[in-house]
């Protein structure tokens, strides 16, 4: 058991690694590519730009002739010959292959979305515990309260509370694909000897089993529906009451409503 604890320890371990590894390269890529593009110098003027700083002449460049009047002139750089293959040139600068942008860009995202999945595969694929009874009152434990991924089925501990001077104690647990008539019908087989009490309340369908001596419960909630309804079942809760609970308490609680006397 101490192996197994020390393998699931390294393996999240090289998980949370491997996820800030890609972090910190998403981080770079972003870095290198967020820079402002307009500070640097493309194609032919990143050429000029590293030879030196050149005296500026005034060349006349005769363009296509207007009919309106007279030809078209521009000024360019001392020695700067225009040719149709330079022109070429820069203009690939920023158009050849605007498809490799994107794909560049995505690729430490891919890389990131890929390493999560499988360190979650490798987190659930090791022996995920799978409970048969409530740890808090070592009753049985409806198996639909693990999901469809097998992820575990450990219950969520509530706060302790204090209900007509008995402490309470609850474990909740998430039912899942399991119609309210299905689930009664399992925990009516599992719990023989437990009283059981009926209640519509908070539009919901409300069912506690009770022990004879009123300190153990198992309450079924259905989902949001109508009274008569067989709708999914939202949630199992176990409680340990510490003294004994009176019996028209726990029907109380059943209906949402705190009875005391």
């Amino acid at each position: 058991m101490k192996n197994q604890k020390g393998f699931d320890t390294r393996r999240r371990g090289l998980c949370a690694a491997s996820v800030v590894s890609c972090l910190v390269l998403f981080a770079r890529h972003f870095y290198a590519y967020g820079q402002d593009e307009s500070a640097f110098l493309h194609g032919f003027d990143a050429v000029q730009g590293a030879e030196g700083p050149d005296p500026m002449h005034a060349v006349e460049i005769l363009g296509a002739p207007d009919p309106k009047g007279p030809p078209k002139t521009n000024v360019a750089p001392k020695n700067q010959v225009i040719t149709e293959a330079l022109m070429q040139s820069m203009a690939s600068d920023q158009s050849c292959c605007p498809w490799l942008m994107p794909s560049r860009n995505m690729k430490p995202a891919i890389i990131i979305a890929i390493t999560l999945v499988f360190c979650g595969v490798a987190i659930a694929a090791g022996n995920t515990k799978l409970l048969t009874a409530d740890p808090l009152t070592n009753l049985p434990l409806y198996a639909a309260t693990d999901s469809r991924l097998h992820l575990g089925n450990e219950p969520t501990r509530l706060p302790e509370a204090n209900v007509c001077g008995s402490k309470m104690q609850t474990d909740f647990y998430v039912v899942y694909d399991s119609k309210v008539d299905a689930t009664l019908v399992w925990y009516g087989a599992h719990l023989p000897g437990f009283k059981k009490t009926h209640a519509y309340a908070a539009n919901r369908s409300q069912d506690t089993f009770y022990n004879a001596e009123r300190t153990l419960t198992v309450s079924v909630s259905g989902s949001s529906g109508k009274a008569d309804e067989n709708t999914e079942t939202y949630s199992v809760t176990y409680s340990r009451f510490q003294p004994a609970l009176p019996e028209k308490a726990i029907i109380g609680l059943n209906q949402q409503k705190v009875i005391c006397q």
